[in-house]
């Protein structure tokens, strides 16, 4: 559905099952530029496309994707696909056509999401991390660790980026939500929400210092 402003519900659409606009267990949704929806459609194996005002413009992927739990798209265009099944991870041209993909490491893909310079945030929820890559596909570097405690993940589902590249991930077993930080201050306090923890102790991480990895710096929701 469409929400103006004032909140009034505008329409429904995607009605259930395997034909042309339908779909079947949808996953995770992304807006482009354009404010097209990109649908990752992971029973029927594809991502779908409607417009703005509702129309199934086609499929990406068909025949590629099983299962696809994460879709994000670019500043240019370009689409990235959180393959679950295929502990995959895939980027498609804005035409729908595959440019590459990578399973390295990769166990069980959900959501995924862009930062302001073209990065691109993974939740790898297998391994109970998240993991950093440039728009090729290289991976840069990688944080979270299998537990419950601060700066710990269990089975994260999606991330978030928000304007200063600070990253949210949830975390569907652990029941919380962590902000991960570049080095922020102490002192600096979340915006919503009932803050549990604050850890501000920074962990060496695997990747190279220029890659940004976090710091290992976090606040904990729930």
């Amino acid at each position: 559905p469409a929400w103006p402003a004032g909140g009034a519900f505008l329409g429904f659409g995607a009605a259930s099952g395997s034909g042309p606009g339908q779909v079947t267990y949808p996953a995770h949704l992304a807006l482009d530029a354009s404010l097209n929806l990109y649908i990752a459609d992971s029973g029927n194996g594809r991502i779908d496309k409607f417009s703005p005002a509702g129309a199934y413009l086609g499929a990406i992927g068909s025949g590629v994707l099983s299962g696809p739990y994460g879709v994000d798209v670019d500043a240019s265009g370009d689409i990235y696909v959180g393959g679950y099944l295929q502990n995959t991870l895939f980027k498609f041209n804005s035409a729908g056509v595959l440019q590459t993909s990578t399973g390295a490491g990769l166990y069980g893909v959900e959501g995924i999401q862009h930062d302001a310079v073209g990065n691109l945030y993974v939740c790898d929820t297998g391994h109970n991390r998240i993991l950093k890559f440039n728009n090729s596909l290289t991976q840069l570097c990688t944080f979270g660790t299998l537990g419950g405690g601060l700066c710990q993940m269990y089975t994260p589902s999606d991330v978030a980026i928000d304007v200063t590249g600070d990253i949210y991930s949830c975390e569907w077993n652990n029941s919380h939500i962590q902000r991960w930080t570049f080095g922020a201050a102490a002192t600096r306090q979340p915006p919503w929400g009932k803050l549990t923890s604050v850890y501000r102790q920074p962990i060496p991480h695997p990747g190279p210092r220029n890659d940004s990895a976090p710091s290992r710096e976090c606040d904990r929701w729930g």
